[in-house]
């Protein structure tokens, strides 16, 4: 799991997951539309080519799901531990979020499914709650600051700063009065 001031970001991988499914769904509705009004020995391809890419679509949208609930539990279980600062890796929820809500709406419209489209405009409100959110935490650290720190590095960097303060010596290069 990414750092506990990080986890968020463990919502990242939905981004292209989502957009694989976003592809190959566009590449198969093109397909299906060029090769219709194309040569009549095509006529076949078009719509296996649409079926083709509702497939992949539809592989791509479970396999998006899987991580989305990979990602809230990684939050849930970090977020028993302690509270989970709010820093600029916040901002990496909103654009898998809209791939995944983009792939969703898709396949709502392809396959005309009621469940996909309401599914679709759940995902466009929580999509508005967080760049409002993210943008309103981003302006006060920013007022403030406090957005500006890498907390990852500082305890890091805090942790470095603890061992080495510990450690033996063992070639001392300051000057000395001893032979002078």
């Amino acid at each position: 799991l990414p750092p506990h001031d990080a986890i968020v970001t463990s919502f990242i991988p939905l981004g292209p997951a989502g957009q694989i499914g976003v592809a190959a769904l566009s590449l198969g509705r093109i397909a299906n539309a060029v090769l219709l009004d194309s040569t009549p020995q095509l006529d076949i391809l078009g719509p296996t080519m649409l079926g083709a890419g509702v497939l992949i679509a539809l592989m791509s949208w479970g396999f998006c799901v899987f991580l989305l609930t990979h990602a809230v539990f990684s939050v849930v279980y970090q977020r028993r531990s302690a509270v989970i600062p709010f820093n600029i890796s916040w901002w990496s929820l909103t654009f898998p979020i809209g791939v995944f809500g983009s792939l969703t709406a898709g396949l709502g419209e392809v396959l005309d499914m009621r469940y996909l489209q309401v599914n679709f405009m759940v995902m466009v409100v929580l999509l508005l709650v967080l760049w409002m959110f993210n943008m309103v935490r981003t302006i006060a650290g920013a007022w403030t600051g406090s957005i500006f720190g890498i907390p990852s590095l500082a305890n890091k960097e805090d942790a470095t700063k603890e061992s080495t303060s510990s450690a033996v010596t063992i070639c001392d290069s300051r000057p000395t009065d001893r032979y002078v």
